[in-house]
């Protein structure tokens, strides 16, 4: 199995989790997120162009973040982990620099429920 998939699993299986995790889940990470565009901004490795596209795609990848949050706030989950997991994967590959910052994140994130 895939470090990919691996992840994949991961997120999912957070479906599972009682509604008051999975709210609380998602605000950790947008905690974490705000921390990545810190370290992006200020990621002297990086071209401007690859910070710029680092940053649209993760403010797109926050507003659809706030959207999952807002639906489970509501308690209308409409498979909120598959829809995370998916909107990761669809910004890691607008920009290359996200990937792993993504994945950083949540891992950091589940951490504070183990």
């Amino acid at each position: 199995m895939t470090n990919a998939e691996k992840f994949r699993q991961l997120v999912e299986a957070q479906e599972q989790r009682l509604l008051p995790e999975k709210i609380m889940l998602i605000e950790k990470l947008l905690y974490e997120f705000t921390i990545v565009g810190r370290g992006i901004w200020s990621d002297d490795r990086l071209s401007e162009q690859e910070i710029v596209t680092a940053l649209k795609w993760l403010n797109e990848m926050t507003h659809r973040t706030w959207n999952i949050l807002y639906d489970l706030r509501r308690n209308e989950e409409h498979d909120s982990m598959g829809r995370l997991y998916a909107n990761m994967v669809q910004y890691a590959e607008e920009s290359r620099v996200l990937g792993g910052h993504f994945a950083a994140s949540f891992y950091a994130v589940i951490c504070c429920f183990s």
